[in-house]
């Protein structure tokens, strides 16, 4: 499924929100089962020696509705470069922040320390608990608009309470150039 393909990389400072919308997209009609049963076919498939995969993370995060938790479990693949907010249900997707159907990473690196989790165990988590999300993502047909950045900017203050870093706006609007490049 080239769609996985593009969104299971784990090389997460070139990540594209438009290969993610694009994998939840396609796995959605699916079904659960079907869906997650492709997501396992692929890493079945995938050289894990030479990427892990860890983007099909953040796939399963958006394709599932936000638990009852009233956040999505923690991702155990290393320490993220910026801590999850001090209310996880302030960003439940972490570390991804969904603004207009757009889901934009906020941690893009990882220090790595032990041995990371397997994608399958979060495979296993949703597939006990998961409930797909209700529609698939929808996001402003033409280039993301510059509220986009505004409104992230604005649930980034609500969960921290502070303003984003110069560089990670810098970051944010990149991740939404490469999403309008790829259309």
């Amino acid at each position: 499924m080239i769609e996985l393909r593009a969104a299971a990389n784990s090389d997460f400072q070139r990540f594209n929100p438009g290969a993610l919308i694009a994998a939840v997209n396609t796995l959605l009609p699916l079904g659960k089962d079907d869906a997650l049963a492709a997501v396992e076919r692929y890493l079945a498939a995938a050289d894990r020696s030479a990427d892990p995969q860890y983007g099909l993370l953040l796939v399963l995060r958006v394709l599932f509705e936000v638990p009852a938790s009233g956040f999505h479990p923690p991702l155990y693949i290393g320490i993220p470069e910026a801590a999850a907010p001090p209310d996880r249900k302030s960003l439940p997707y972490f570390p991804l922040l969904l603004v207009d159907d757009i889901p934009l990473l906020l941690v893009t690196s990882f220090l790595i320390g032990g041995s990371a989790q397997p994608v399958e165990a979060q495979v296993e988590y949703y597939r006990d608990n998961g409930i797909l999300r209700a529609s698939p993502l929808i996001p402003p047909s033409a280039a993301p608009r510059p509220e986009t950045l505004q409104r992230a900017a604005e649930l980034y203050r609500q969960a921290y309470g502070e303003d984003p870093k110069p560089a990670q706006l810098k970051m944010l609007s990149e991740q939404l150039q490469r999403m309008a490049a790829r259309s």
